[in-house]
């Protein structure tokens, strides 16, 4: 079995029918976080028509597929999860939020949960693997593809403890019917999810790690064996372009005379590309941007180049490119701007934007994102050597700040007796671990709070940091004591988007403690 394109070996071969795959060579990933990879459509709510046609948003979803990482971190009680077959995970489409989710801990344990609908979890398969210790990058993937003539789904959980290309299974499930809630999303309850999604995902929550050699491709597999170990027939197409932000396709050596165990062969000396049955190697010409496609030999579309290799015995002669290797890039999207605006108000214009707004439209210079109201009579203690800081913490893609450009935190602050306090209260963006990613500008004298309540603006107009999974918007105040200091109010219920964005308080500065039945009172502004 060849290698995958960061070397691993592979455990399943490349599809034929849906060639796709993406790569990322190293990075490192924040608490909280999730590395996406797949289009923008949200998911298929109606389970019941993906079944029916097969995928969630496109034909060629990610459905049979291979998800691989090697990563130094330490997950704790946490695991590092990779999961897809679904598609956004939000209150907003729950039934978009289908998927089948394999986690690895750093302990050896390895399970894998049923999401039927976000959140509707079952646990079907739990097993206790080697220990993945940092240091060595071990290695962690999960494959699900399909078998029993597309009515199941198999899924399987594999390690490589020594970061050293030696795989080994640790779970193995088939799902032909279990677990519940798939009647909420129109099909039985027990419904196998054996439809392609438009996501596959990489996610941790409470931990962070380098990573290096993520993959995902789609893989090829039989779904009438049962056990997707049988290569498919034919050679392998080379994919349309570089797929979803992934660096140069894979290249091998040609004269595939022996269908479904090689890499695709990549044309002639200067051609655009062959499909695995070329007999000559060589250096394929630039692809345009999804505008070229090869299949058993033949290409079609701008695929620059100007040969197409010899073909190997038995197969078709691949065509020649169009010519020198092509520039094309992504088009720009096509923008519709009504002139009438109507009712609509509060649009938000960025200098950079070169936009003007006329006639009946209200341009506003904030756009409020998170707006809590305080409850009365509740506060946050703010001083020296008690919580010096306090605000919220980002925890999911689901919070209503998450990729939101701060510029404006509004809160509600007085001062705990007569005396004058000393120092300034200041706003500022760190990430969970208590990195300072931003300060914003304005700073409010302590000695100007009242012993009333009273709103105060912190505002940072050339903030261009959006905020991760993770980040917290802090208060910061390091001056006072237990008799003279400043109290922030809160609110004291969850009322804004619930355990997306949390309240958050440190005790020191450096160690953070979060209220998840608690938000904070703010109106925050883009």
């Amino acid at each position: 079995m060849p290698n995958d394109p960061a070397g691993d070996t592979k455990i399943y071969p490349d599809s034929t029918t849906c060639f796709k795959w993406a790569y990322e060579p190293s990075g490192n990933i924040k608490a909280g976080e999730r590395h996406n990879i797949g289009a923008e459509c949200e998911g298929e709510g109606n389970h019941a028509t993906a079944l029916q046609r097969g995928y969630m948003c496109d034909p060629c979803d990610w459905k049979n597929v291979e998800m691989k990482v090697h990563h130094d971190g330490d997950t704790g009680d946490d695991e590092i999860t990779l999961y897809g077959r679904g598609g956004r995970h939000t209150d907003g489409c729950a039934c978009c939020g289908f998927a089948y989710k394999m986690g690895f801990r750093t302990n050896g344990n390895v399970r894998l949960a049923k999401e039927s609908w976000h959140v509707n979890y079952d646990w079907p398969a739990e097993q206790n693997g080697p220990s993945l210790p940092r240091g060595n990058y071990p290695g962690v993937c999960h494959v699900m593809f399909n078998v029993n003539d597309n009515k199941a789904v198999r899924c399987q959980g594999w390690v490589d403890p020594g970061g050293n290309n030696q795989w080994q299974k640790v779970v193995d499930y088939t799902d032909s019917g279990s677990g519940s809630g798939g009647g909420k999303c129109g099909t039985s309850e027990t419904q196998p999810g054996t439809w392609g999604g438009p996501n596959v995902v990489f996610r941790c929550d409470d931990f962070g790690y380098n990573f290096k050699n993520m993959t995902a491709r789609e893989i090829g597999i039989s779904a009438n064996s049962g056990t997707g170990q049988n290569a498919p027939s034919g050679g392998y197409p080379l994919g349309s372009g570089t797929p979803y932000g992934s660096t140069t396709p894979p290249t091998g050596n040609g004269g595939n005379t022996s269908p479904g165990t090689d890499y695709p062969g990549t044309g002639g000396t200067t051609g655009g590309g062959g499909a695995g049955n070329d007999s000559t190697t060589g250096t394929g010409g630039t692809f345009a941007y999804q505008n070229c496609a090869c299949a058993n030999g033949n290409c079609v579309g701008d695929c620059g180049g100007t040969g197409g290799g010899t073909a190997a015995p038995g197969g078709p002669a691949p065509e020649a490119g169009a010519g020198a290797p092509s520039t094309a890039t992504e088009p720009a999207p096509l923008i519709t701007v009504y002139k009438d605006l109507g009712l609509f108000w509060n649009i938000r214009v960025d200098l950079e934007d070169n936009c003007n707004v006329s006639g009946n439209a209200n341009v506003a210079q904030y756009i409020e994102v998170y707006t809590t109201a305080a409850t009365a009579g509740v506060y946050q203690q703010i001083f020296s050597n008690g919580h010096i800081k306090a605000g919220l913490k980002v925890r999911s893609e689901d919070s209503s700040l998450w990729r939101e450009r701060i510029r404006k935190v509004t809160v509600v602050m007085k001062k705990s007796s007569t005396a004058s306090i000393p120092g300034d209260i200041t706003c500022e963006i760190r990430d969970r671990n208590g990195n300072l990613y931003h300060t914003f500008d304005t700073e409010i004298a302590a000695a100007t709070l009242t012993l009333n309540d009273a709103s105060y603006d912190f505002i940072s107009n050339n903030n261009d940091y959006r905020l991760e999974s993770g980040d917290m918007i802090l208060l910061n105040y390091e001056g006072g004591n237990t008799s003279d200091h400043v109290l922030l109010a809160h609110c004291n219920t969850d009322t804004t988007d619930g355990f997306d964005t949390t309240y958050v308080r440190s005790t020191n500065g450096t160690n953070y403690e979060v209220i998840q039945v608690e938000d904070f009172a703010a109106t925050i502004s883009a």
